[in-house]
């Protein structure tokens, strides 16, 4: 028997002030040629476990990735983007995966 098991430890600040549920409000995604820009605006990494095309929530665009704070990333997209709403799936503060639906600017 086989586990794998990933565990990630942060130490946060007492001078945060955003609650840490609130994170995902302050994500942008801009397309860019073919790839997807994430800009974190907040001050907590943000996980990201997939971007989809919305009800294709099977094929992922992308690989998961952490976005640091206050930084720009450039995921490059796996398939090309149909329209511009997609789902993302994120990881929050428990482990949990929350799924939003995005608009792309």
């Amino acid at each position: 028997m086989a586990i794998k098991s990933r565990v990630k430890l942060f130490y946060r600040p007492k001078e945060l002030i955003t609650p840490p549920a609130d994170v995902y409000k302050k994500i942008s995604y801009k397309l860019e040629d073919n790839d997807l820009i994430v800009t974190n605006n907040s001050k907590y990494y943000f996980t990201i476990a997939k971007i989809t095309h919305i009800n294709e929530e099977k094929k992922s665009l992308i690989k998961s990735n952490m976005i640091p704070p206050l930084s720009d990333f450039k995921l490059p997209l796996q398939n090309k983007v149909k329209h511009n709403k997609l789902t993302v799936t994120y990881v929050d503060d428990f482990g949990v995966y929350k799924t939003r639906n995005i608009n792309l600017k």
